[in-house]
């Protein structure tokens, strides 16, 4: 698999454990990403949920052993 293939496998990976099983991650093309999430009733609770995606991929990702 390409590097970049396997970058946007791990960034799926990382999205898709920041979220509930309930919640939907799709590739959109490229490197696009979207996310559907019910039950969001208030926007405060959007401002909860989008810094727990955000930190899902702070740390460095290892593809062909580098960073």
């Amino acid at each position: 698999m390409p590097s970049c293939d396997q970058l946007l496998s791990q960034i799926a990976e990382c999205l898709t454990r920041s979220v509930r099983d309930t919640d939907t991650v799709a590739r959109l093309g490229g490197d696009e990403f979207i996310i559907v999430m019910g039950g969001i009733d208030t926007v405060e609770q959007t401002r909860t949920l989008a810094p727990k995606i955000l930190d899902s991929y702070r740390e460095p990702f290892h593809i062909d052993e580098r960073e």
